[in-house]
């Protein structure tokens, strides 16, 4: 079976692992330091802290920004679960809205109109290897957090996406285009902002030992597949764009097809999302009969979890009943892209 998720890991990575390893260094340290300086100028930000976990980014984000209980967070339906968990748990109103017709984002509109006088941030996932100007956001909310796990670098004409985000956020697990088996990290171009994450998470054993700080750092050994990984991405990303690329010629003889991305709008080939018009357990059994997982996004879009109207979210009920996942992934072989590019060309 030909999988979504599978990682992009090279025998140079093991490499770098070893050489943590024999430093005897396991804790936060050298690599670590290495990792967010080398991924920091990556995406354009001066100061980041790379953690444990995408979950622990998430939440010294949600720490560093002071929410009180009565505050409201905007996030768009079409976003990882994990958002929704992490602001239900600390008692915070999560207001979720629409995507735009055709877009994996939130218009402009949509997210003013749903700003109100405890409105603290808003939430804005580039999914899927599509990214959009923050520009557009930027002023309409107090504070901007931005995830850029799918889209680390990448140009909407000469701005990095997530370099004006008052926090940006980062997701390493196994199934990313950086992976560090598991991480997070988050990064500021505010020195303010990245001051308040570095005293939530403290710098040393006995400072998170005598101020209770929230010990998170992550471990040199995954920081230091980090770096390697880094070292090789460029060149990941343009193999990925090539097989997505051959992806789209196929598509063209379907009756499947993508999401085209639109003006202030790019893309990395991170992942790569269909949508067809048959029923998507079709769709799913077809290519499971050939060998090739394909997947839904997300398990459910956030609306349905807390049972909001669908009505009000007409455009992410599309998309939730259309899109799937499809297999791209660096290292794949030229046979299993073939096979792909194949069964996509007969979808029905």
């Amino acid at each position: 079976m030909i999988t979504v998720q599978t990682p992009s890991i090279k025998r140079k990575d093991l490499e770098y692992v070893l050489e943590s390893l024999m430093s005897e260094q396991l804790e936060y340290g050298t690599f670590a330091k290495k990792f967010e300086e080398k991924l920091g100028e990556r995406i354009g930000c001066k100061y980041g802290l790379s953690v444990n976990s995408y979950y622990s980014a998430i939440d010294i984000t949600l720490e560093a920004i002071d929410l009180q209980p009565e505050d409201e967070i905007i996030i768009p339906s079409f976003a990882p679960t994990i958002y929704l968990d992490l602001l239900l748990r600390r008692k915070i109103k999560p207001v979720i809205i629409d995507i735009d017709e055709n877009s994996y984002f939130p218009s402009p509109e949509q997210v003013e109109n749903a700003v109100t006088d405890k409105t603290k941030a808003l939430i804005l996932v580039h999914n899927f290897g599509f990214a959009i100007d923050d520009a557009l956001y930027k002023e309409l909310v107090p504070i901007l957090i931005e995830d850029i796990t799918k889209v680390p670098g990448c140009f909407i004409g000469s701005k990095k996406v997530g370099a004006q985000a008052d926090f940006c956020i980062m997701g390493f697990q196994s199934s990313e285009i950086i992976t560090t088996g598991e991480g997070g990290a988050v990064f500021s171009n505010n020195r303010r902002n990245y001051q308040i994450l570095k005293s939530i998470t403290g710098s040393s054993h006995d400072e998170l030992i005598q101020n209770y700080k929230i010990s998170c750092l992550i471990p040199d050994i995954n920081a230091a597949m980090g770096v390697s990984q880094l070292l090789s991405l460029e060149h990941r990303l343009e193999l990925r764009k090539a097989i997505g690329q051959i992806y789209e010629n196929s598509l063209i003889k379907s009756k499947g097809s993508c999401l085209v991305p639109k003006e202030n709008e790019s893309r990395y080939y991170s992942d790569f999302p269909i949508q067809v018009k048959s029923p998507l357990k079709d769709i799913i059994d077809f290519f499971k009969r050939a060998g090739i997982e394909v997947i839904r996004p997300f398990a459910k879009p956030l609306h349905q979890i807390v049972n909001l109207p669908l009505e009000n979210f007409s455009n992410t009920e599309h998309l939730y009943l259309s899109t799937l996942l499809v297999p791209i992934n660096s290292n794949f072989m030229k046979k299993d892209v073939m096979h792909i590019s194949k069964n996509l060309s007969v979808i029905f």
